[in-house]
């Protein structure tokens, strides 16, 4: 089974996207692997520190260098507290969740 993935973006999210890149592909590769991909410009994403760990061996970015500054967002950490559990909820989906993200 390979990872699940939603295509997220600033127009979907509103005022809590926290990235600096306007469209993102948000993936779970394992139960607490989390990702989001830059659409445009192709660059990976940890979402969590378990990925964080990972990140070195896959050519993946930490999160916080994605981030919106905080005077350009309401508030980027609570977005990125959204996105990471859109993530999260990826991971839970089952062939027969017929849940959106899913």
């Amino acid at each position: 089974m390979g990872a699940k993935r939603l295509h997220i973006s600033r127009e979907s999210v509103g005022e809590a996207w926290p990235f600096t890149f306007d469209k993102g592909t948000l993936s779970c590769l394992k139960p607490k692997l989390l990702i989001v991909t830059d659409t445009k410009a192709k660059v990976t994403y940890a979402l969590n520190w378990h990925t964080l760990l990972m990140a070195p061996n896959k050519s993946w970015r930490s999160v916080e260098e994605s981030l919106l500054p905080s005077a350009s967002t309401p508030a980027p950490e609570q977005g990125l507290r959204l996105i990471q559990e859109q993530a999260v909820s990826l991971c839970t989906c089952s062939m027969l969740d017929f849940r959106p993200q899913c």
